[in-house]
């Protein structure tokens, strides 16, 4: 029985060393790998990782799937950048203790960074404003810095950090954001605090945050220092900083970040979500790294096999010949000449060219006057088809996309009546939108404006796509058509929209030629009938 009692205490022991042994490494594994971004961009899955050890070996599964061919380094190593968002509440909760050091921290900061990383500064309060965007000029960031001014504004940060977080989502830069404000505040109606934590765990983003007391702001600060936690950022206070440099060294080190490239089999580049594996190999053994991450998507296309067409020209060649033998073969029998008289051969030969000579005038003349009756009719029927077209315009469906020889104005008169005072065209039916960007002409966008069309870089959001800047919001502006006038809005997009240089704060009429600027792409606007 005391036996039994030993056996059970001892395993009991052992089993208990087991656990806290693995306890041990997992906390270890974490501590010394974490994941501090993941995106992918047309075939590869690229990984930031933080860690405190030189892997010898990395290796990468998605589900079941191992990918052959995964290349890994510094970020300085694989050429790639960092992206710095400074985002400042610039309202009067700071004090001017702590706004001074966080001046000072901003201006080291630029100072002594790298001098590929991009630095973009916006102040927000209920909304952001960009003062410099993906900037490697040290100059042109520190005139930036200086130039923000404090007023007395309430302050959202769930609201920008969500729109922001939508708008880096396809950017496969290692993107982070550093916060100075005194906590996290949300609209009564907006964004909450837990729909921004949950976007930030699907879209993995370090949020560093620099935070000041301001009254009862406890909690506040609580919120917002949770989502360094969250993101594996960092979190500082200013009012306990003596010295600044603390908050700069720490920032800088990420460019010793892990950077992991692994090439997606081509089954796998479907869009779908999936579980990944990153296997770390040191000295001290192996770690994992695990991820949800969303394939890149490309479209397979399958080449059809070209239709075999037979070949017949040698059966038909096989038949000609056979016909040509049989031809060939068969006798010809010739019918009897019977010889009349020279008289009668003569007599018959002047008959038959006088009447043929009278049936081709005959025919001459009745051919003149069947066509002369056919014009009248055809004439008639004509100005008929004309006063019908110009009361009704036909209900032809518009085929997209269009040839680039579609005419960009409308080429028929117009009658003073049909315009308006601001020299509008006015035409029943429908119009094409067109949009040319003014650096890229050959770059043009159409489509028919019925209603609306909402322009913007999300292609599964808008009905014109444009993507090649990141400058453009997701839904970024709308234009539509009542009573034959054109009408422009602004869809809360980050950097808003110029008509002729002009910013729009409302739905705005504009005119066939106007020029239209959504972020840092300038298009002329074409309206035309259709």
């Amino acid at each position: 029985m005391r036996k039994l009692k030993k056996v059970r205490s001892a395993y009991l022991i052992v089993t208990a060393m087991l656990m806290l042994a693995f306890c041990t490494m997992q906390v270890k594994a974490e501590e010394i790998y974490q994941l501090q971004q993941v995106t992918t961009n047309e075939d590869k899955v690229i990984a930031y990782i933080k860690g405190n050890e030189k892997p010898e070996q990395i290796d990468y599964q998605i589900a079941t799937t191992p990918c052959d061919s995964v290349t890994y380094g510094t970020i300085s190593d694989m050429g790639e950048t960092i992206h710095t968002i400074i985002l400042m509440d610039n309202s009067l909760s700071i004090s001017e203790d702590n706004k001074s050091k966080a001046i000072e921290f901003l201006r080291q900061y630029i100072e002594f960074k790298d001098e590929k990383e991009e630095i973009s500064i916006a102040t927000f309060g209920e909304d952001i404003q960009f003062l410099q965007r993906k900037s490697t000029d040290k100059d042109a960031l520190l005139s930036a810095i200086d130039s923000i001014e404090f007023n007395n504004q309430d302050t959202y940060l769930t609201d920008i950090l969500f729109n922001l977080l939508d708008e880096i989502k396809e950017d496969s830069t290692y993107t982070r954001f550093l916060v100075i404000s005194d906590g996290v505040d949300n609209k009564p109606i907006g964004i909450t605090k837990e729909e921004l934590l949950d976007k930030l765990k699907e879209n993995l983003h370090p949020v560093y945050t620099l935070g000041h007391i301001y009254k009862e702001n406890q909690t506040e600060l609580e919120n917002m220092f949770a989502l360094s936690r969250i993101t594996h950022g960092q979190e500082f206070l200013l009012d306990d900083m003596n010295d600044i440099t603390e908050l700069t060294s720490q920032l800088m080190s990420d460019n010793n970040l892990i950077c992991i490239e692994a090439e997606v089999p081509e089954p796998l580049r479907d869009g779908s979500t999936r579980n990944s594996l990153f296997t770390i190999h040191t000295d001290d053994g192996e770690y994992d790294v695990t991820a949800q991450v969303t394939m890149p998507f490309s479209i397979q296309i399958t080449e059809e096999p070209e239709p075999v067409v037979e070949d017949k020209s040698e059966e038909t060649a096989t038949e000609v010949i056979e016909e040509e033998i049989l031809q060939e073969e068969e006798p010809i029998e010739e019918e009897p000449i019977i010889e009349e008289p020279e008289t009668v051969q003569n007599v018959h030969s002047n008959m038959f060219k006088i009447v043929a000579v009278l049936v081709i005038v005959a025919a001459g003349i009745s051919l003149c006057i069947i066509l002369k009756k056919k014009d009248k009719k055809a004439e008639k029927e004509g100005q008929k088809r004309t006063k019908t077209i110009s009361k009704t315009t036909p209900l032809v469906p518009l085929q997209v996309p269009l040839s680039d020889q579609v005419p960009l104005y409308d080429q028929r008169p117009v009658s003073g009546e049909e315009r308006d005072q601001e020299g509008t065209v006015l035409l029943d039916g429908r119009y094409l939108l067109v949009l040319r960007d003014q650096k890229s002409p050959d770059k043009i966008f159409k489509y028919p404006l019925d209603t609306k069309v909402i322009v913007g870089r999300n292609v599964d959001k808008v009905n014109i796509a444009i993507d090649y800047s990141k400058t453009i919001s997701g839904q970024h502006c709308e234009f539509s058509v009542r009573n034959n006038r054109f009408f422009i809005k602004d869809l809360q997009s980050v950097n808003h929209t110029y008509l002729n240089d002009v910013m729009i704060h409302t739905e705005t009429e504009l005119l066939s030629g106007n020029k239209v600027r959504i972020g840092e792409v300038e298009l002329c606007v074409e309206f035309i009938p259709i």
